[in-house]
């Protein structure tokens, strides 16, 4: 999901009147006692999201970090601009978003790819699974004092809300992977080996994260664990699987025979795919991964769906994005940012002590020892789906919890990018000195 070309100062300037222009509209509505509603709050948000990240990519930050600070200042939180009931109606664009999300994610991880660096790729995600998981619950628990949404929570609830998020830990960032490489025009056994781990790992967390949802919504209703639950998930998992494939195949099938209408095709089938496999309780975020990953591999059409999902794709994150940043409690956020920053560095570290293992482990060459965890930094799109997903699924706690996950990908959303840039070029895999980070 790059963010395009850096806007120039004038297209800055005439966002901004646009997005002056859009409030003085909201304000006049209020005045003569309208409510704009959803859809009113839907065309805001992306006019103002849009803005805000053309102004991210202006400055060298990443989109994604503009479209959620619009969505925070227009949120009900600061300036109500978009109504608390908006914020909720405009959830339903979160299906489509984690299905897009999901899709392009999945035919990113192709065969040739993992041919070239299976080896080095599989030893640094196992080391990562391992190495960032438990130290990181660990983290969590040792923090918890200093988190008052988990007060009176049990021994075993407290564990098991600290599993989901050492698992949330570990994921990464394709989409910014593959955006950073696509602006740097990088070549090299680093580029490879960060946009395997990274599509990889995003693969394994969301089994990992099944598990430990399931683990912690029985911890917190009280139910005593039972090893049946990892029989139930799995056969959840490989059923999913199966489905994904399936969904895969027919995305293929409906590639070939519809050609202009794509992506009315692509929303009905985001929207009602979601709604089946809700339905039969199969995970929907690795059913849609397993769909991309099927087209990419096992058919000619896994290009054209991910031009598909880009067209589409561009104003749906907008809003996905900005309604992640109106849910913000910011007033849990205040607290929470010392909590904030040590997840931030307890997270770098584990990653840095785990990837060396890895290495070692897979004998990579020094060049790839030396830069290959610096692509391993930035958090986007996928965590902050599970960070809504954990919002929604858990009560009383989920919606600070899932701030926290939020304020966390802000700060490695800001430092990723550029420390994946500088990476790549200590490394010498970069040719175009003048690229700047400024992907979404």
């Amino acid at each position: 999901m790059s963010g395009g070309p850096r806007p120039t100062l004038a297209q800055v300037g005439q966002g901004v009147a646009a997005v002056a222009l859009a409030c003085g509209a909201v304000i006049a509505l209020r005045t003569l006692g309208e409510a704009g509603g959803p859809i009113f709050s839907l065309g805001f948000l992306v006019i103002a999201g849009a803005v805000a990240g053309n102004v991210a990519a202006f400055v060298g930050l990443p989109r994604l970090t503009g479209y959620l600070v619009a969505g925070v200042l227009a949120g009900p939180q600061v300036s109500g601009f978009v109504a608390a009931t908006d914020v909720k109606a405009l959830s339903l664009i979160n299906v489509l978003a984690l299905a897009l999300i999901s899709l392009q994610a999945g035919a990113e991880l192709t065969m040739a790819l993992l041919q070239r660096t299976w080896r080095s790729v599989l030893w640094s995600s196992l080391a990562q699974v391992f190495g960032v998981v438990v130290p990181m619950t660990v983290l969590f628990v040792a923090l918890a004092p200093r988190m008052s949404f988990v007060d009176g929570l049990s021994t075993g609830a407290l564990w098991s809300v600290g599993l989901i998020w050492g698992v949330v830990a570990l994921t990464r960032s394709p989409a910014i992977t593959l955006a950073i490489l696509s602006e740097t025009k990088a070549k090299g056994p680093v580029a490879e080996h960060a946009l395997g781990v990274a599509v990889l790992l995003d693969v394994l967390v969301l089994p990992l994260f099944a598990m430990s949802m399931s683990i912690a919504s029985g911890q917190l209703m009280g139910l005593d664990f039972e090893i049946d639950v990892f029989i139930r998930l799995g056969r959840e998992l490989f059923a999913s699987v199966c489905a994904g494939t399936s969904f895969g195949l027919l995305i293929a099938v409906l590639l070939r025979l519809v050609v202009q209408d794509r992506l009315l095709m692509l929303v009905v089938l985001g929207y009602g795919v979601t709604a089946l496999v809700t339905y039969l309780r199969y995970d929907t975020m690795l059913v849609f991964r397993v769909a991309g990953f099927a087209v990419m591999n096992l058919t000619r059409f896994g290009r054209e769906l991910i031009a598909v999902s880009e067209r589409l794709g561009s104003a749906v994150m907008i809003v996905f994005f900005a309604t992640a940043g109106a849910k913000l409690d910011l007033s849990a956020l205040v607290a929470l940012w010392p909590v904030a920053v040590a997840m931030v560095l307890g997270r770098a570290i584990c990653t840095y002590v785990a990837v060396q293992v890895g290495h070692r482990a897979a004998k990579d060459p020094p060049i790839v020892r030396r830069y290959g965890v610096t692509a391993l930094v930035s958090q986007a799109g996928v965590t902050i789906g599970l960070a809504t997903i954990v919002g929604d699924a858990l009560p009383d706690l989920g919606r600070p919890l899932a701030t926290l996950i939020i304020a966390v990908v802000g700060i490695n959303e800001l430092i990723g990018p550029v420390v994946f840039t500088w990476g790549l070029k200590r490394a010498g895999e970069v040719h175009d000195a003048a690229v700047t980070p400024t992907s979404a």
